[in-house]
């Protein structure tokens, strides 16, 4: 009778085991957000896109990767996690605009960089047009 009652015991953890490993939490409905983004280099004309996220769309070249890189930074462009990538000196300024809205949120970023690295090294894939 005791072994029964262990093997009942095992059978009863092993069952609520397997369900706590086969359970997964909800996952995160993707952040909506639709902004315009402009970039404006030196002696050249302004090049704009706009970028929708949930569902991915827009004229943005690369919707999807500057979605997840919007995303990660909570649609606040201030935010993105800059590249680990060596720069030159040059100075060429790019003015980066970015307007509209995040998760019902207003979103209003303008940056001047140095060059286009540093755009491309601070924005992302967002900023790339």
């Amino acid at each position: 009778m005791r072994r029964n009652m262990i093997a009942i015991a095992a059978t009863t953890a092993a069952a609520f085991v397997g369900i706590l490993l086969t359970s997964q939490p909800a996952a995160a409905a993707p952040a909506a957000g639709k902004v315009t983004i402009t970039v404006k280099a030196v002696d050249a004309a302004p090049r704009t896109a706009t970028l929708t996220c949930a569902p991915v769309g827009g004229s943005h070249k690369s919707a999807a990767a500057a979605c997840a890189t919007l995303a990660a930074a909570h649609g606040n462009p201030a935010d993105i996690t800059p590249a680990d990538i060596m720069c030159t000196m040059e100075y060429a300024p790019v003015k980066v605009k970015v307007v509209g809205r995040w998760n019902g949120k207003s979103v209003r970023y303008s940056e001047t960089f140095s060059n286009n690295c540093r755009t491309s090294a601070e924005g992302g894939a967002v900023f790339q047009l």
